[in-house]
């Protein structure tokens, strides 16, 4: 916990350098709640608006690499919003800088199970989902060959899971959204998320600056309508 609490402080340090850093940041967490609640709590003392999230995941090829059933990651989950927002109850609510979001970590470390009982959760707490979508050529194969769809195919076939996907999602990567769901992407009515140096590093169709352009353009007012 020495180590998260040291690293988290240096992280806070490093996004308050950044010219954008009163914006709230999204941020993605190890898997542990530990970690996750102490990465909140740095955030709220350093006064960085963010929303904290703690990894959902109960399939992957490593057994250290997930939680053990689906109901303990769930109810991982649920703990992990209940005890952040504790921590800042104690704050006069102009000053909760930090909100929990619900984090599947993407589709190959999620059953359908899962992502229908985070999006119940999502509905139960009012609390923003945030993932990974079409960010990487091996990850969109990886889900056609063992779930055959695509990812965001998968997350639109979970019902309860689409009820909140597309007015509460952050969507982070999606390097490849914009030649895989060109249309799909236009009816999208949540918020995109670029890590441009993850971005740039796969090499996906587009560079960062031309993926900006590209999903800027391809968005206009009446695009933002449910499904």
């Amino acid at each position: 916990m020495e180590l998260a609490q040291l690293f988290f402080s240096v992280l806070s340090k490093r996004i308050q350098s950044v010219p954008t850093s009163k914006e709230r940041s999204p941020v993605l967490i190890v898997l542990t709640l530990p970690s996750s609640l102490i990465l909140a709590d740095v955030m709220q003392n350093a006064g960085i608006r963010a929303y904290v999230g703690k990894l959902s995941m109960d399939k992957s090829t490593r057994p250290t690499y997930k939680e053990d059933t689906t109901a303990t990651s769930l109810s991982s989950a649920r703990s992990f919003i209940r005890r952040l927002r504790e921590q800042t109850s104690a704050y006069p609510v102009h000053r909760r800088l930090v909100e929990p979001v619900i984090t599947p970590r993407f589709v190959p470390t999620c059953t359908d199970e899962l992502l229908a009982g985070l999006g119940d959760l999502s509905i139960e707490e009012d609390v923003h989902i945030q993932s990974h979508l079409a960010e990487a050529h091996d990850q969109v194969e990886w889900v056609r060959q063992e779930r055959h769809a695509e990812d965001i195919e998968v997350f639109r076939r979970v019902r309860s899971f689409l009820a909140v996907f597309f007015l509460t999602a952050f969507l982070i990567g999606c390097t490849r959204v914009i030649s895989l769901h060109p249309e799909l992407f236009k009816r999208i009515a949540h918020f995109l998320t670029l890590h441009l140096s993850s971005n740039c590093r796969y090499r996906e169709l587009l560079s960062p600056t031309a993926l900006c352009r590209t999903l800027i353009s391809a968005q206009s007012p009446s695009s933002y309508a449910k499904p």
